[in-house]
């Protein structure tokens, strides 16, 4: 009798734990706010905290796919483009609000692990760019595949 009591309790305990959406809080290792890099303690990535800008005089940090790739290789140091699963895994289910253009928006990503992120695509490492490039939305979490690239402007976050 006392078995089946307790049975049903740590049903619920598991139900409430997995049904969490947010990151686990040791999502990443300590950081300081000055850090430059964070370090997934779940995947050991490293990421840089910032997206990489084109041109770091430049407000705007949209760029095309071959020319993301190239931003990420030419940092040296082993960084590249992250792959869609590596992007997605740093995806806050919770997300957050943020004033962006005079209005509020959501932000899908950590705002303490990743300042100055902004609420649009970025891209992510395509096996086959003529077919598509794939990318992740921080201002609602999806992922995606944009099928003509030619003209198509993303963010862009480096790993290694």
């Amino acid at each position: 009798m006392r078995l089946t009591r307790t049975l049903p309790v740590v049903l619920v305990l598991t139900l409430a734990v997995g049904a969490r959406g947010d990151a686990p809080p040791d999502q990443y290792f300590t950081f300081s706010p000055a850090s430059l890099i964070i370090i997934d303690a779940h995947t050991t990535l490293i990421w840089l905290r910032a997206p990489v800008k084109k041109d770091m005089a430049s407000p705007n940090s949209a760029i095309a796919y071959v020319g993301a790739l190239q931003l990420c290789t030419n940092l040296n140091a082993g960084w590249r483009l992250p792959s869609i699963r590596e992007l997605l895994s740093i995806v806050d289910e919770q997300p957050h609000s943020e004033h962006v253009g005079g209005k509020d928006v959501s932000i899908f990503i950590d705002a303490n692990a990743f300042p100055a992120t902004t609420p649009q695509r970025f891209l992510a490492a395509s096996p086959d760019p003529a077919n598509g490039v794939w990318w992740v939305d921080f201002s609602s979490g999806a992922a995606g595949v944009t099928v003509s690239n030619d003209q198509a402007l993303y963010s862009v976050r480096c790993v290694k």
